[in-house]
This record gives structure tokens, sequence and C-alpha cells, in this order.
């Protein structure tokens, strides 16, 4: 068995690359699929939901810390009155992208369910993938 290795070794470099490139043409055409692009948008859509919330506790933060500042009057200085507000615009600003970012994602995984799949499993995928109900 090793003696055929150098004799057969374009072979197996060969074969090596073929099972390579067979598994990537696999990959691709499940990410093509009708599944695999519902799989992605989801994915996606959840990352940037879980980024909104982190937005959302980050608006929170900011804002409690604006009203502490302004609550304590002229013990603050301004220049940290005006960070803290400057923070709280961006955060808001961040937390609005966000949401508009959710919408669109949201619409595309419903596009993919409504172009894709038959009518009769719209109503359940669009339950279980999105939580809403048309």
């Amino acid at each position: 068995m090793l003696q055929a290795i150098p004799q057969y070794w374009a072979l197996i470099v060969a074969s090596i690359l073929g099972l390579a490139i067979a598994l990537f043409v696999v990959f691709r055409l499940f990410q093509d699929s009708r599944r695999g692009r519902l799989a992605s948008a989801l994915n996606e859509l959840h990352e940037r939901e879980r980024a909104l919330q982190s937005a959302l506790k980050d608006v929170s933060k900011s804002l409690s810390k604006c009203e502490k500042l302004a609550a304590s009057g002229d013990k603050v200085p301004p220049n940290k009155l005006l960070a803290a507000k400057d923070a709280l615009a961006e955060a808001r600003e961040t937390e609005a992208l966000l949401q508009d970012q959710v919408l669109v994602l949201r619409n595309n995984a419903r596009t993919i369910i409504l172009q894709d799949y038959p009518p009769t499993r719209h109503d359940a995928m669009c339950r279980k993938y999105l939580g809403e109900t048309r």
C-alpha cells in the first residue's frame, strides 16, 4: 500500500481535490435551495433581533444615565451632560436603524415563504418562523 503512494501521488491528490470540490458543490446546492435561503434569512433576522435587543438595553442605560446627570444639576460639568445626551442620541439612532433592518429582514423571510412554499403551508410557516399570523 505504501509503495503505491509515490507511484500514484497525482491520482491521490486529484481524488482529494475532487472530493473537496464535490463537497463545495453540495454545500452551495443546499445554500441555494429554498430551505437554505430560508435558513439564511432566518439566521440573519435572529441576529439583527438580538442586536436590536442589545440596542434597546443601551438606550435605557443611556437614558437613565442622562436623567441622573440632569437631576444632579449644577454638580455635573456641562460637557459630561452633553456627552451623555450625545450617547443617548446615538443609541436611539442605532435602535431606529436596527428596527428598520429587522423589518426588512422579516419581509425578506416572509417573501421567501410566500414565493417558494405552497400556499397551504404559508400560515403555519409564518407562525412558526416569524411568530405572526396572516
